[in-house]
């Protein structure tokens, strides 16, 4: 926000009515009970405003508990209209994060990194230089190291082959139903992104009332997602 340390942003709804003083004698209330006396007409008495409150209420000083100072603030503007009011639905910014880093949000940025490291790697050895530079890595060079090729010996143990064939089915078969659960927020980029980093990239008016709906509800259900029930479980607080 571009007020740094002061900045505060507060959204919010402003309830009119008479002043005490003056009961309903003032002829602007007078005419908010006729519209608002029609259900089909807008509610002029309920003002939904947003406001940045170092500039419209400069008078506020409590940054994390303003309700009070904003009502004063707003019935001091329409005092002179025979009109005060009240606060509801109050929500209100500032430039600090609301939701810290956790220890997914580690988990799933070491992730990337690594994945993105390991597409630069391959993309990398493909090249001139990079075969190069690849026929001095231990890494490759070990596994060539460790590759045993077919001989007699070999053809004597054939049934340990075989122990060794059924083991790497189970194997197989073992890392296809764990990748149900471990590629899921890999292949949904979305909502990976909404659970874990989204709410960090961003700020200013509104910004955790949507992102950090959004990031609450992703907390809340991300189980539904990763068993494909998201349908069916909780439909109105769905991860998108």
């Amino acid at each position: 926000m571009l007020l740094e340390e002061e900045a505060l942003y507060c959204s919010f709804t402003y309830e009119l009515h008479p002043l005490k003083s003056n009961n309903s004698n003032s002829a602007l209330w007078k005419t908010l009970e006729v519209l608002k006396s029609n259900p089909y007409n807008y509610r002029h008495d309920l003002l939904r405003h947003g406001i940045c409150v170092p500039i419209n209420c400069p008078k506020v000083t409590k940054k994390y508990d303003p309700h009070q100072e904003l009502v004063n603030c707003y019935n001091g503007k329409f005092s002179h209209l025979g009109l005060s009011g009240n606060i509801t639905n109050l929500r209100c910014d500032t430039k600090d994060p609301k939701y810290p880093v956790d220890w997914l949000d580690v988990i799933v940025a070491e992730h990337i990194i690594k994945h993105k490291g390991t597409k630069a790697y391959d993309k990398f050895t493909k090249s001139t230089w990079g075969r190069v530079l690849a026929a001095y890595s231990v890494p490759r060079n070990w596994n060539r190291l460790k590759t045993v090729n077919s001989s007699p010996d070999i053809e004597r143990l054939r049934c340990i082959q075989g122990v060794r064939f059924y083991n790497m089915v189970l194997v197989i078969l073992t890392h296809t139903v764990m990748s149900l659960f471990l590629t899921v927020p890999v292949t949904n980029t979305k909502f990976t992104e909404n659970t874990t980093w989204l709410r960090h990239l961003g700020t200013g008016p509104n910004w955790n009332h949507v992102v950090g709906q959004e990031y609450l509800q992703c907390r809340k259900n991300w189980w539904t997602n990763l068993l494909y029930i998201n349908n069916y479980i909780d439909p109105e607080n769905m991860v998108s």
